[in-house]
């Protein structure tokens, strides 16, 4: 993905990528830089198989891990879901 070059303007406020077992963390790593860098608020890769979220922002990285919720408050005020519930479809 290159958002260099898009055909829309700007980049998402929030991006979510969710890795895959084709995914290398090198291509992870390159995804969420060119997110931040076109200017996304925030990124999150989801990585089902360990069943954790890495929220990226511009000032950190924090790690959010099954059984606890995940929020964004900055852009979604009053948003959260526990990811017991994203994984499995269970609160």
């Amino acid at each position: 993905m290159n958002l260099e070059v898009s055909p829309l303007e700007g980049a998402p406020a929030l991006a979510v990528e969710v890795v895959s077992p084709s995914n290398t963390a090198e291509d992870m790593a390159k995804k969420t830089q060119q997110y931040l860098r076109a200017g996304s608020h925030a990124v999150w890769i989801v990585y089902p198989k360990l069943r954790q979220v890495e929220v990226h922002s511009s000032a950190a990285v924090r790690q959010v891990r099954e059984p606890e919720v995940l929020g964004e408050d900055t852009l979604l005020p009053g948003f959260s879901v526990s990811l017991t519930y994203i994984f499995d479809g269970k609160q």
